[in-house]
């Protein structure tokens, strides 16, 4: 089969809407690496003489799309435009920009259209049906013939063994069913789903596959509130939380190609080195998180915000959540091929943990502002941050990673931290869970 005739399997998650309305936020925040494709379309529309420099610069043997010191790309006009797009069509742009926000993973059955939270216009829910993109996105599955090959790369379920479709699945329906508790406050949600994969991670699962695998994460989701409640989620540590920050480090550092290309590789990796160590010493003010967000605020900050208690703010909370947390797992983007090729359980520690950073840096944008309390608006903004480096920085993927990941989930880490940074500090009343949004949960 090649790639022009894969099916796509377009996300299985109806609430979601999405339209480009032109925010140009892309355009001004990614650094774009260049195909060969890519490279022939820019040379051959001789952009050199009118931009008065090459728009492709190379780092580490790889081309990528020239940025201005500001970080936005140089073909962006200041009516938010692409120079590109405007002169040449859409399809004359490099690859990944015509691409984003999809995230294409590659599955046994075809290709899995996963979303990037990364764009304001998917994370307000903004725009047309995900269904109505499904031929645009088709065209440009075709121009990755890749995908066909690493279809073939099995997905494992731990360190040590491989999982079949049906486990996949099985896992995937298992956490949309958990998630899918509107009853619930997320932050129970949320605990559950720590404590659910913490229970994959200790349980020994040579002799418990496939359909003995569905039966035991049937029973531990009708089960789990009674366990977490039983357990507790345990203290956030000053330990954890020192690592809380580097994970959030992790995922808001961005390295420009032209600031490295200017400065050199080793002043990069000493500043690097340093934020790094800023973070994790959690004292003073914070290094800058991004050109977007306000600047010189202090780590305290963090402490002075409670979850949000106000009815509007929970309901919008939960389903920014609900929807990003479904999207990740149902479209396969938090393991295997979606997710550097992690273990669904490593995968899973890493969502989670990932969402407790989301949960310290919507702290941070709150006490930014002032606030006393999270609001969606910060929640949001944190997102947009945390997410737009799943899947873009390998750093993510590394041994390093993996091992924090593994030391964090010992004796109940992650838990600790998502019930340190929850979002919410209310359960909705029955008739407001049922006013919201309700996922469409498997059936089987």
């Amino acid at each position: 089969m090649t790639p022009r005739s894969l099916p796509i399997l377009m996300p299985r998650t109806s609430e979601q809407r999405y339209s480009c309305h032109g925010c140009a936020g892309c355009c001004r925040d990614f650094t774009v690496q260049l195909r060969a494709d890519d490279i022939a379309k820019l040379n051959k529309q001789k952009w050199e003489q009118s931009l008065g420099q090459s728009p492709i610069v190379e780092f580490r043997g790889r081309k990528w799309l020239r940025q201005r010191e500001d970080g936005a790309c140089v073909f962006l006009e200041d009516d938010g435009r692409c120079r590109i797009h405007a002169e040449f069509g859409l399809e004359n742009k490099p690859l990944a920009c015509q691409m984003f926000p999809f995230v294409l993973v590659p599955r046994e059955k075809g290709i899995q259209v996963a979303l990037s939270y990364a764009c304001p216009s998917m994370i307000n829910n903004r725009g047309a049906d995900i269904a109505s993109h499904t031929e645009e996105v088709r065209r440009m599955a075709r121009l990755l013939p890749e995908l066909e090959q690493a279809r073939t790369r099995p997905v494992l379920l731990n360190s040590r063994l491989s999982a079949s479709r049906q486990e996949e699945d099985a896992v995937a329906r298992a956490f949309e069913l958990l998630l899918g508790r509107v009853d619930l406050p997320m932050s129970q949600r949320l605990d559950g789903a720590a404590w659910l994969t913490s229970m994959l991670r200790q349980a020994r699962l040579d002799n418990v596959r496939d359909q003995r695998l569905r039966d035991l994460l049937d029973w531990l989701v009708q089960t789990f509130e009674e366990e977490i409640d039983a357990t507790g989620p345990g203290i956030a540590t000053p330990r954890r939380m020192k690592v809380l920050r580097q994970v959030v480090f992790a995922h808001v550092e961005d390295v420009k190609v032209g600031a490295v290309t200017g400065r050199g590789i080793g002043g990069l990796a000493i500043r690097q080195f340093w934020r790094h160590h800023l973070f994790g010493r959690g004292r003073g003010v914070t290094p800058a998180i991004a050109r977007t967000w306000p600047q010189e605020i202090r780590f305290d900050a963090v402490d002075r915000v409670e979850p949000a208690t106000e009815v509007g703010e929970l309901r919008a909370i939960d389903a920014v959540l609900l929807r990003y947390l479904r999207s990740r797992i149902l479209a396969g983007r938090a393991w295997g091929p979606g997710y550097y090729d992690l273990p669904i359980i490593t995968g899973l520690e890493a969502l989670w943990t990932m969402t407790a950073a989301t949960g310290w840096l919507a702290r941070l944008h709150a006490g930014a502002h002032s606030r006393s309390e999270l609001t969606a608006a910060d929640v949001e903004a944190a997102l947009l941050r945390t997410d737009r480096a799943a899947g873009r920085a390998p750093w993510l993927g590394s041994r390093g990673e993996r091992l924090r990941l593994a030391w964090l989930a010992e004796a109940g880490g992650i838990r600790s931290l998502l019930h340190a940074m929850r979002f919410t500090d209310e359960t909705l009343e029955d008739d407001e869970a049922e006013a919201g949004d309700s996922p469409d949960v498997a059936a089987n």
